[in-house]
């Protein structure tokens, strides 16, 4: 919206939350996450100074957005996290973890064990390890960090890593590698060796989160151009989930291109 402003379009902007700012303001929620919020407030700030019309708390719909009469439309429409499908008989609360809210059913009741599943290896299953470690540590319990890599976080740099380890071993966190959480049976989070085949099972799970895969929000693409809009495109998660800078990438690379 930035530089579609900047190269002197008229621009829309359209946000179904109360806020700009999407999962960076998600991320700034988190331990040592604060300065992620100046990446959007550097965006709004310009935003503003350029007169883009942004319109907070609307639901973009076909109909909507072909009532603008746009030459154009991209969708940033983001991703959700996904749970797959294991066998769970429903005994302990199972969540795609992405944001500090999702922890907040936790604080309720003291937590004995958490079990987080890694298939991320990167900043944001770190962010949601440590708050997750945080939160359990709080009742004396435990999070137990289990990942398919042979090591934990293996994806972060070096110095990040560090960080990340040294705060949740201060919380006391358990790690199992090569290993996958296999299903959830009567209070328990059974784990399984991804090499072997062996399998540990955690008692009193008081809950597992799973941080990883994401699915698209991709339908208003395939929506308008059915509709007769020719000039649509995906960026960022809404195209693919990626990292950050493959959005901020094709973002410009789509707007210097109209």
């Amino acid at each position: 919206a930035r530089v579609a402003a900047e190269r002197g379009m008229r621009v829309t902007l359209i946000e179904r939350g109360t806020a700009l700012g999407g999962k960076f303001s998600d991320a700034a929620a988190f331990a040592h996450g604060a300065e992620l919020r100046h990446l959007p407030d550097f965006q709004i700030g310009h935003l503003k100074r350029l007169g883009v019309e942004i319109r907070l708390g609307v639901e973009a719909s076909t109909a909507s957005i072909l009532a603008e009469k746009p030459h154009a439309v991209v969708l940033a429409t983001g991703a959700d996290p996904v749970l797959p499908e294991i066998v769970n008989d429903g005994s302990v609360p199972f969540i795609a973890a992405a944001s500090v809210r999702d922890l907040e059913r936790f604080r309720a009741h003291p937590i004995r064990r958490l079990v987080l599943m890694d298939e991320d290896g990167y900043y944001w299953a770190a962010a949601v390890a440590e708050a997750a470690a945080q939160c359990a540590g709080r009742t004396n319990g435990r999070l137990i960090f289990a990942t398919r890599f042979f090591e934990p976080l293996r994806e972060l740099p070096m110095v990040s890593r560090i960080a990340s380890l040294r705060a949740m071993d201060v919380s006391g966190t358990e790690y199992r590698t090569s290993m996958a959480a296999h299903r959830i049976e009567r209070g328990s989070v059974v784990l399984r060796h991804y090499l072997t085949g062996r399998e540990e099972r955690i008692e009193q799970a008081s809950g597992l989160l799973w941080v990883g895969a994401q699915r698209a929000r991709n339908a208003l693409q395939a929506e308008l151009r059915a509709a007769g809009q020719e000039r649509v495109h995906l960026i960022g998660d809404a195209f693919a989930p990626r990292r950050v800078h493959h959005a901020l990438v094709e973002a410009q690379t789509v707007i210097r291109a109209l």
